[in-house]
């Protein structure tokens, strides 16, 4: 729970009211197929997640600004090594 990952548990006993306040919670039912079925879902979220922090960390690095700036610094550098 403290990496913020999706948690797939049985909707068994006390485990739904231990995860009660966990929003990333997955209850399935006690079979193979249900479990199986929560974990693929698990999976997608987790596919979700990273794929919208490349999205954010590729829109904040590779911005116009950042990229003049890069090649202008490239510039200076260059210019120095020649005189």
């Amino acid at each position: 729970m403290a990496a913020g990952l999706a948690i797939v548990a049985t909707n068994v006993g006390g485990i739904p009211d231990a995860l009660n306040q966990y929003p990333k919670k997955i209850l399935v039912y006690p079979s193979t197929r249900s479990i199986l079925h929560g974990i693929i879902k698990a999976l997608e979220i987790i596919d979700k997640s990273i794929s919208e922090k490349a999205q954010d960390m590729t829109i904040r690095q590779y911005n116009w600004e950042n990229i003049v700036s890069k090649i202008a610094r490239l510039y200076v550098l260059l210019a120095n090594q020649i005189n």
